[in-house]
């Protein structure tokens, strides 16, 4: 039986590497989007106790963005530590070239609820790790979560210093 078990655990832990190696960013989506899916990929990987190193994912992360992101993905390669570098710093950096990209600011409100749903899903997360007993894929879930709440803070900031110079400015925000 228990060789049975472990087949099927080698079985799905293959799928889950060729689904690593396979995944690619499409043109359409966004950063947060893609990094959750490869997030996600990575846990599962981790939760069946193989390891993946940090500068694993990150160096696959620079492999797999879309185009519009070739160039600060190549200047990542070039003169980053992509040894040293966190997947939640790189995620950050991608994350602000695409805002720069997408001309600013735009729709921090969008933007915000899919960080507080993000951090939602993370929860969940968390709590089948706990169930499973699986300390690793707990600590995952730990870090995503303080990532996805740092996310949901910033945008709260970004926000709430816009809605402050408009009504300093004699604007106001319609009522819905």
């Amino acid at each position: 039986m228990c060789v049975g078990a472990d087949r099927v655990q080698k079985a799905k832990m293959q799928t889950l590497r060729s689904e690593f190696e396979a995944l690619n960013m499409k043109e359409t989506e966004n950063i947060d989007d893609f990094s959750l899916k490869l997030n996600n990929i990575v846990s599962n990987i981790r939760a069946l106790r193989d390891k993946v190193e940090e500068s694993c994912v990150v160096k696959k992360l620079l492999r797999a963005v879309s185009p519009k992101f070739l160039q600060i993905a190549s200047t990542f390669e070039q003169f980053g530590d992509l040894d040293n570098m966190s997947v939640e710093e790189l995620i950050g950096r991608l994350r602000a070239h695409e805002e720069r990209i997408r001309g600013h600011v735009g729709d921090n409100g969008n933007q915000l609820l899919i960080g507080a749903h993000r951090l939602h899903e993370a929860c969940i997360v968390l709590l089948e790790h706990y169930n499973q007993q699986n300390v690793e894929g707990c600590f995952d879930s730990v870090q995503k979560m303080q990532t996805e709440y740092f996310f949901v803070k910033n945008k709260l900031e970004t926000l709430l210093k816009l809605h402050n110079e408009l009504i300093a400015a004699g604007g106001s925000i319609p009522r819905q």
